[in-house]
């Protein structure tokens, strides 16, 4: 568990190629200083594999060209899990450098984006040791407290930051701190060369999707039953008669955070399922076991639906969920999303104002 607490996308990566020469407008270099006998430029948007061998004395240059900034891995080895280096770095034109940091680690610089990474990877470095020991401690109150404090961090970060990649890279890993309509407003700050970047343009579907929710109401969609004999529709479940509210949750079994909402999941289903409250579950998990076993250890006496999927989960990708645990409080009534992110006791408040 990370302090940013953002999935992994490294195994999803494909790979870079750059193989250009040209001094072309998005022309870029990838330099500096590795240990190894060679690197790999891992990014999202590759259809190849380009590797620099290592000179004798450890130097090696990547040249290529972008068409809009993204997110790169550079790795030391051609299968990730194998690689003992991963250094982050946001490719765009101009000429990036790597070097060894004090901390062992690497410092990426040279473009505005790396530029800034850097110091906020500095701001938040201090943090990492209090945390990990709290984690190990198992002290939620100070654990709690460093959370917030990196929160305010990278939430300042992003409204400083978005004239570069950078901040929308952060702003990915913090966007539920933000509503939809203030994260459309900070998009609008980008510069037109960020808005031809894939994470520009799924942050802003994502925000739109999720005012087009408030606005229309909820979207219907079927996914198999844990008892894996039939679909179950959310519209059966909004439609039927005793009904009241139903509490649309996408969790998964492997997020700790998610687990740790059980506890209150639980304790309004047991107080207000007799007065008309039903939990929809749609579990964002790959094995089917780890699911059936969340949910029958821990007496999840709720609807429990998945596709089995993980992050590519269709009903996911439909209501833009950008990080788990997330709900959406249905009212059976109209059909309206009343609430979103309702968490701990604020979920038991906003119900105890509904079913009194």
């Amino acid at each position: 568990m990370t302090l940013s607490m953002k999935k992994s996308v490294f195994a999803a990566l494909a790979v870079l190629a750059a193989v250009s020469c040209g001094k072309k407008e998005g022309y870029l270099t990838v330099s500096g200083e590795c240990p190894a006998d060679s690197v790999f430029l891992f990014t999202i948007s590759a259809n190849g594999v380009e590797f620099a061998q290592a000179t004798d004395n450890g130097q090696f240059l990547i040249k290529g060209n972008v068409d809009a900034p993204e997110y790169a891995l550079l790795a030391d080895s051609r299968i990730l899990p194998e690689s003992s280096m991963q250094v982050e770095m946001f490719l765009e034109p101009g000429d990036i450098v790597v070097t060894p940091s004090s901390d062992g680690g690497f410092d990426v610089t040279g473009t505005p984006a790396n530029d800034a990474f850097v110091s906020y990877r500095k701001s938040t470095a201090e943090l990492e040791p209090i945390y990990s020991e709290a984690y190990m401690s198992g002290n939620q109150a100070v654990i709690d407290s460093v959370l917030e404090v990196h929160r305010s961090i990278s939430v300042d970060f992003v409204r400083e930051n978005m004239d570069n990649y950078a901040g929308l890279h952060v702003l990915q890993g913090v966007s539920d701190e933000f509503t939809d309509e203030q994260i459309l407003e900070l998009l609008g700050l980008c510069p037109d060369n960020l808005k031809e970047c894939g994470l520009w343009k799924q942050l802003s579907d994502d925000a739109n999707n999720g005012i087009s929710l408030k606005k229309n109401g909820y979207i219907d969609f079927s996914q198999s039953g844990i008892d894996g004999k039939s679909e179950i529709s959310l519209k059966s479940v909004v439609e039927k008669l005793g009904n009241k509210y139903v509490l649309l949750d996408f969790w998964a079994s492997w997020c700790g955070p998610c687990m740790g909402e059980m506890p209150y999941l639980k304790a309004v289903y047991a107080k207000y399922h007799s007065k008309g409250l039903e939990i929809f579950g749609c579990s964002l998990d790959r094995n089917e076991e780890d699911w059936k076993a969340a949910v029958e250890d821990g007496k999840l006496g709720w609807i429990h639906v998945s596709d089995l999927k993980a992050w590519n989960n269709s009903a996911a990708k439909l209501y833009g969920v950008r990080s788990i645990p997330a709900n959406y409080l249905i009212d059976c009534a109209t059909g309206a999303i009343i609430a979103t992110d309702l968490r701990g006791e604020a979920l038991e408040a906003k119900l105890s104002q509904l079913l009194k």
